[in-house]
């Protein structure tokens, strides 16, 4: 027990004795114009994702909202930012070359969430060269490094460059970070870490020592208590005067922050602006309202000694069509030690080739594009970039045209096909065909395409009153960035002629005879034609020296004429339709009838009497029949002998009289009692005693 008390004494003593030791480790590091860092008792700067928990939150910006705010340029980087920079900029990286860098935090990570201060020293060890140890590449792989050797907790930026350079890490006691696996003391052999780092903790002076670090060329983070990040650069106001005052010609600082994008996987790099205010309460201070910190302590590190930083020369602007390779050059770069390249092809701080030793890259963009490139120079200790601009022109697509048929008849189908060439693999078309006959159709072909085919229907061979026509087709084919390729053939489209149907009688006055003179006859005839488009002219042609226009009505390529004729004399007659279309297509069609005279007409009245039937009469439908027999043939004798007077005397009172009842007449008299019958004898002995009439005349 007693061998207890005193070895628990013994710790106690050694842990005293260490924190002298420290104490005054801490105390040596002086710099001209410099505080010397405050002892041990300070807190630490832990940087977790409470670091705001203590702050007046309110109108603060998250910074994951930040990636939303459109940022400036600076050396043609797109930032992010909380506030809206004003003023004049001085950025440590336009004006001493190099980059920043953005170190982070990562997802499901429970060793990295207070180590905000490893990861802004990583930082600032990228851009000064320090960091560029065994096979690390950036200051992740050196954040990374950190995290693998110091505990999860909290400390300052300049003792995380001790601990790289000499392997010591101060500990102060809880809270503090402390090593617990072997590692830094990188530099201790061959250079003095405390000639190389400066730190200021007078927050009266904070920012004036920002301006003084960054003119000076060297890598700075800022302590705001519990929290570290990165500085790159400060906004002004060049009409103040920063010696008499300084609290108004300081406008924002532009940093770089290890928590801004905890919650995400494979984080990108972020650069943010940041106002800062000057707060008159004691001490004073400047405050950056977006954190709800003020700045406390600024640290800085130079760059390695007896190098020169390369100067990166991006060439160009660059030009080429799309599908070209564009090969781009950085052979204007500019170091006394051999150089590595490497580039970034969309400037999206995201490397698409890893280093080599030859100052050219080429790539090929299968679309027309515009944008910046950025390259990186290496010289194994510094680094440098610079931007160039590329412009990837559109190429216009090549189209070739065929059809499946040079000829094609009015309402038949063609298709035309051809080829789409194009290097930019991945425009989208558009193919407009005008096919010659008034009418244009447009299609859409996906990204990809090498072809087309579409079919159109020609309805009707234009212009009219040409038995063909030859149609030239144009294709127009346009990529999405308005390129256009052009190409045209030809084809030819026949007029078809229509088919006339055989005309027939549609209204005939008699339906058992026609006589000449007393008689109109009405024709109809029918057509059709494949050109749906035609229109139709006809003429009916009457063989008795006479022709007239026939009426046409017509839809979808079906026609109907008609046409009426009284003939003059007796005798057969073959009656032609001829219907012409717009594109001077022809064709005819007949029908013959017969025009009979007054001894025919008779004939046919008499055989019509004999053949009705029995119930046709009132009685006695034989004595009957014969009585009317032997009047017709009285009336031949009498059409012999020309008395047509005779003839229809005899006709109406003997006759006719006979058969009107239900016409116009008596009843009473009636022989023939069925009312057809009766409308049918009446009209043929109307009709015959008409033309009889006209023979009196003539």
């Amino acid at each position: 027990m007693k061998k207890i008390k005193e070895y628990v004494i013994f710790l106690l003593c050694a842990m005293f004795l260490s924190g002298l030791v420290g104490f005054f480790n801490i105390d040596a590091v002086e710099v001209v114009n410099e505080t010397a860092i405050p002892p041990f008792y300070n807190r630490p700067e832990a940087g977790d994702s409470g670091f705001l928990a203590e702050a007046n939150t309110e109108d603060i910006t998250p910074f994951d909202e930040m990636s939303n705010v459109v940022a400036p340029h600076f050396d043609d980087v797109i930032t992010g930012q909380s506030d809206t920079p004003t003023g004049n900029s001085y950025m440590l990286f336009e004006e001493h070359g190099g980059d920043w860098a953005d170190a982070e935090k990562l997802p499901n990570n429970d060793e990295d969430d207070l180590l905000c201060w490893a990861l802004t020293a990583s930082n600032v060890l990228e851009w000064s060269g320090w960091g560029f140890v065994s096979d690390f590449d950036s200051s992740d792989d050196m954040g990374d490094y950190f995290e693998s050797h110091v505990t999860d907790s909290g400390s300052w930026v300049i003792y995380g460059w001790e601990w790289w350079f000499t392997g010591n890490l101060p500990y102060y006691g809880m809270g503090w970070s402390y090593e617990d696996e072997n590692g830094g003391d990188f530099w201790s052999d061959e250079y003095d870490y405390s000639e190389y780092t400066h730190m200021v903790d007078n927050s009266l002076k904070t920012m004036e020592a920002i301006d003084n670090y960054l003119h000076n060329g060297w890598g700075a983070g800022l302590s705001l208590g519990d929290h570290a990040i990165t500085v790159w650069g400060f906004n002004y106001d060049p009409s103040v005067d920063k010696t008499t005052n300084p609290h108004d010609y300081y406008l924002g600082i532009w940093v770089t922050d290890s928590d801004d994008n905890k919650s995400q996987s494979n984080p990108p790099d972020m650069l943010h602006y940041c106002e800062v205010e000057w707060d008159d309460s004691y001490p004073g201070y400047y405050l950056i309202p977006s954190y709800g910190r003020s700045i406390a302590m600024v640290y800085a590190l130079e760059p390695f000694p007896d190098e020169t930083r390369p100067t990166s020369d991006a060439g160009g602007s660059y030009t080429v069509v799309e599908g070209s390779p564009v090969t781009f050059d950085a052979s204007g770069s500019l170091d006394d030690d051999a150089l590595l390249y490497r580039w970034d092809l969309n400037n999206d701080r995201v490397w698409d080739t890893s280093w080599v030793s030859s100052p050219t890259a080429s790539y090929t963009w299968n679309d027309d594009n515009y944008g910046e490139v950025k390259v990186e120079v290496f010289d194994g200790r510094l680094r440098d970039v610079d931007t160039a601009t590329f412009n990837i022109i559109n190429a216009d697509p090549t189209v070739t045209a065929t059809v499946d048929s040079d000829t094609v008849d009015e309402n038949g189908a063609v298709t035309v096909s051809g080829t789409i060439t194009d290097s930019g693999t991945r425009d989208n078309f558009t193919v407009v065909i005008d096919w010659g006959d008034g009418i244009s159709s447009s299609y859409s072909y996906p990204a990809g395409s090498t072809d087309y085919s579409e079919t159109h229907q020609y309805l009707d061979d234009n212009p009219t009153e040409t038995p063909s026509d030859n149609c030239t087709i144009n294709v127009t084919v346009t990529d999405d960035d308005y390129g256009v390729g052009t190409a045209n053939t030809k084809v030819t489209v026949n007029n078809t002629k229509p088919m006339v149907e055989a005309p027939f009688i549609s209204l005939q006055q008699n339906s058992e005879f026609i006589l000449p003179v007393v008689h109109e006859t009405s024709f109809v005839g029918t057509f059709a034609d494949v050109g749906t488009q035609d229109t139709h002219t006809a003429e009916w042609n009457w063989d008795d020296s006479s022709t007239s226009d026939g009426t046409v009505t017509e839809s979808n390529g079906l026609g109907k004429v008609s046409g009426s004729h009284t003939f003059s004399s007796v005798g057969e007659y073959t009656i032609t339709l001829t219907v012409t279309d717009d594109d001077t297509g022809a064709d005819s069609s007949t029908k013959t009838i017969c025009v009979v005279d007054a001894a025919e007409a008779l004939t046919i009245t008499n055989s019509y009497i004999q053949g009705l039937s029995d119930d046709a009469f009132k009685s006695k439908a034989d004595q009957r029949k014969k009585a009317f027999d032997k009047m017709f043939n009285v009336l031949q004798d009498r059409l012999a002998d020309e008395h047509y007077r005779a003839m229809i005397q005899i006709m109406r009172n003997n006759i006719r009289a006979k058969a009107d009842g239900s016409v116009d007449g008596k009843v009473n008299n009636d022989w023939i009692i069925d009312t057809v019958a009766q409308e049918h004898v009446c009209q043929k002995i109307d009709d015959i005693t008409r033309y009889l009439e006209y023979l009196i005349k003539s």
